[in-house]
């Protein structure tokens, strides 16, 4: 009996340091991203549909909204999350995105989804030079870690960029303006 040789053995290891777990974790999220783009979508793709406004919008889903709104345009979220008893975070994998609802409105919206774009054209996948060309540089950053925040206060527009690629936008969140730090 011949042994499989290590080409033909494809073996899975576990990824014992924190960067092989975030490695993962980043390859894992991507594919779940590619495979929540192949699914159709409830409402027809317009250009409304597919845009991100500073300060106000993400699709069809603004600031402000009560999440009877959020619920009627993108169906039951994939998860919810409620770190405060007037706080949640609405988890929606099919549109890589998140809604944040406090006392009853939305006030924070994120997406990694590519399809979705400013009217600059930017958006997550962009290049971060994309970014700097289209709303110069930002108010402030934070490096959190894994991943480091540009801040466009006046506009109401979070960046976010994975330390491990920092030179493509890997999300955008849209948030009321002016914001504070």
């Amino acid at each position: 009996m011949r042994k499989a040789s290590a080409m033909e053995r494809q073996e899975f290891e576990v990824p014992r340091t924190r960067l092989e777990r975030v490695r993962l974790i980043v390859v894992l999220l991507t594919l779940a991203g590619v495979v929540a783009l192949w699914v159709p979508s409830p409402t027809h793709a317009t250009a409304a549909n597919l845009l991100i406004v500073p300060g106000k919008s993400v699709g069809l889903i603004k600031l402000g909204d009560p999440p009877s709104k959020v619920r009627q345009l993108w169906g039951a979220p994939t998860k919810v999350v409620r770190p405060q008893s007037n706080y949640e975070m609405w988890q929606y994998d099919r549109y890589l995105a998140t809604v944040h609802v406090q006392d009853n409105e939305v006030t924070l919206i994120q997406t990694s989804s590519p399809v979705f774009r400013t009217p600059q054209g930017v958006g997550p996948g962009s290049p971060r030079a994309q970014l700097l060309r289209a709303y110069g540089n930002p108010t402030w950053s934070d490096n959190l870690g894994p991943v480091t925040i540009y801040a466009y206060a006046s506009i109401g527009l979070l960046a976010s960029f994975r330390n491990d690629d920092p030179s493509y936008i890997s999300g955008l969140s849209v948030v009321m303006a002016p914001m504070t730090r």
